[in-house]
């Protein structure tokens, strides 16, 4: 289950997603828990700051995380300050409008960074932008595809 909260400290502070948000997404994590089911989280754009207490929520899993320009969460951050929550996202619109060869090449700098795959879904967080054709999605998974522990340590 999906809880969405446009969370963002491009709109809140830190003190004030403590004081009024992290409960609620608290409270229906629990629920969602409660039932036997997977709590998602939607959050994108800049969670930096709140991550470590985002990584105290009842959920396995951040949806749309937005790496910079967009955010300010690049993978790294997540494996240090949010390390129990999987993550879908990593790359933010502007990424998915350059050649292949660069959102490539990106992506395994990212995941070297992070420490390796483990608990991230590489995609763009939020939505594919207009300007990227289906074919250059396709080429990149078929790169990721090639990814390995090995080849990220090299």
């Amino acid at each position: 289950m999906v809880s969405v909260e446009n969370t963002s400290t491009t709109l809140l502070s830190p003190e004030i997603f403590e004081r009024y948000c992290w409960r609620h997404l608290k409270d229906y994590g629990d629920v969602i828990v409660g039932h036997g089911k997977g709590h998602q989280l939607h959050q994108c754009g800049t969670l930096h700051d709140l991550l470590p207490k985002i990584d105290e929520l009842p959920a396995t899993v951040i949806e749309a995380y937005s790496s910079p320009p967009i955010g300010d969460t690049p993978l790294v951050d997540r494996t240090e300050l949010a390390p129990s929550m999987a993550v879908i996202g990593g790359t933010c619109a502007n990424t998915w409008l350059e050649p292949v060869e660069a959102i490539c090449e990106k992506m395994v700098r990212d995941l070297q960074a992070a420490g390796g795959m483990r608990g991230v879904v590489y995609t763009c967080a939020g939505v594919m932008p207009p300007g990227c054709p289906i074919e250059k999605v396709a080429e990149v998974r078929e790169f990721a595809k090639t990814i390995t522990p090995e080849t990220l340590r090299a």
